[in-house]
């Protein structure tokens, strides 16, 4: 795979990580009753921050941060199939469900 291809396919999961957090936002994901939204969006940035010095180790070249692009890709996958599944079985994703955990839980 080019250098470009690598870059244009991580910059991609960097756009759906930020589309994780909206999804989850817009979602009420359980934990904002217990932390708030404030703290909630402070929590996904500094999370948010992981993949982003990876994706500068990756631009400055380093083996590292291949190794670890590619874990952080995998992650996503699974989290996001994680999310598929829980709507496929609940049949429900907003109101409840969004981060495939029940606001009850």
């Amino acid at each position: 795979m080019t250098d470009k291809r690598i870059m244009a396919s991580y910059l991609g999961l960097l756009f759906f990580h930020v589309a994780h957090v909206f999804e989850e936002t817009w979602g009420h994901f359980w934990i904002q009753d217990r932390i708030g939204l404030g703290w909630f969006l402070a929590i996904n940035w500094a999370l948010f921050l992981i993949p982003l010095v990876i994706f500068l180790l990756i631009l400055d070249g380093r083996r590292v941060g291949h190794i670890l692009g590619i874990v952080y890709a995998v992650f996503m996958v699974l989290n996001g199939l994680g999310h598929n599944i829980a709507v496929i079985v609940t049949g429900s994703h907003f109101g409840g469900f969004a981060g495939s955990i029940p606001e009850s839980a």
